[in-house]
């Protein structure tokens, strides 16, 4: 999955310039406080196994372990999407 740069994103405008004294500081219309984050490149993998009425499925995701910053994310500012993530699940039919 490859997420390319939000290009079309607004303005950034740094938050300590809204305390800088100096000058007087207009806001433009559209702004943000961060720039967009760079683009991202993630691996997943999916394999499953069926045994009789046992359906066993295991998914790993970002298994490169890739530090990113998802653009719609509202905690961008702050911190990275989590990293690699494992998933077991077990299907039992009744």
């Amino acid at each position: 999955n490859y997420t390319m740069r939000q290009y079309r994103s607004p303005a950034a405008f740094p938050f300590e310039s809204l305390f800088d004294q100096s000058e007087t500081t207009t806001l433009p219309s559209s702004f943000d406080f961060a720039p967009a984050p760079d683009d991202y490149f993630l691996l997943s993998a999916e394999a499953g196994l069926s045994l009789k009425r046992l359906n066993i499925n295991l998914r790993i995701d970002n298994i490169l372990n890739t530090a990113y910053r998802n653009y719609m994310n509202r905690f961008r500012y702050y911190a990275d999407e989590p990293g690699i993530n494992f998933t077991l699940r077990l299907n039992y039919t009744f």
